[in-house]
């Protein structure tokens, strides 16, 4: 009995106090060496930073006066390239007026007589040898696109050819606006192949045929062809 109250008594004293302290605090740090030890401690350390860099690598919110970097790009228009007008035309199609005012053979009305059909031009090729159209009442227009039909690949197919433009009359001087060459296969979304210049105003217009695809095809292939403008007053 009296052991028990001396015991009790140590405990209750101020070096017992100190004693039961120190081991507590060498109880604490001996664990926080054996979470070090296993890992825990560092694996919640690198979260931490992992979550600091991702917050720094944010990228900051875009202003709204500010253009987007990943914003697509306005589409381009091709260099070269003439919008053909709203307001334009076939100038050569008969339901508007137009006309064949001088060929060198009868062949060249089948090119404005709207039926796509096979139609060959009688020794096309030789110096001679071309067609001149003219608009509604003989009316002046600004053309800017001429088309040329091409149902698949012949080697009687117009190769290259020229163009011009007259004011005066259809026998008259003309002035050549471009020389233009075709492709040999059917182009299934135009097959009248289109080929585009700067607006020109002209009273009439002369087709000279140069060349085909192959150079013993003497009577090139022309089954229609088209002017696109719009009218102007006389």
């Amino acid at each position: 009995m009296a052991e028990d109250s001396k015991a009790q008594s140590w405990w209750q004293t101020l070096p017992g106090i100190l004693t039961a302290t120190a081991g507590i605090i060498t109880a604490i740090a001996g664990l926080i060496a054996v979470l070090y030890q296993v890992g825990f401690v560092q694996h919640n350390k690198q979260e931490s930073v992992a979550v600091a860099t991702v917050s720094s690598s944010a990228k900051p919110a875009v202003r709204a006066d500010e253009p987007r970097v990943d914003a697509p790009l306005p589409a381009q228009v091709p260099q070269g390239s003439t919008p053909v007008s709203s307001k334009s035309i076939n100038l050569l199609a008969a339901e508007n007026g137009g006309q064949l005012i001088v060929a060198s053979s009868d062949e060249w009305a089948g090119t404005i007589d709207g039926k796509e059909g096979y139609n060959q031009i009688s020794y096309g090729l030789k110096a001679q040898a071309e067609a001149v159209y003219a608009f509604k009442d003989e009316r002046p227009a600004t053309i800017e696109m001429f088309t040329m039909l091409i149902s698949g690949t012949e080697d009687s197919n117009v190769r290259e050819f020229e163009l011009f433009v007259g004011i005066d009359t259809p026998t008259g001087a003309f002035e050549s606006i471009g020389r233009f060459k075709t492709q040999n296969v059917k182009l299934f979304k135009t097959p009248y192949q289109e080929f585009k210049f700067p607006p020109v105003k002209a009273k009439y217009l002369k087709i000279k045929l140069l060349s085909t695809y192959a150079a013993t095809s003497t009577h090139p292939n022309v089954p229609e062809v088209q002017l696109f403008g719009r009218l102007e007053r006389k």
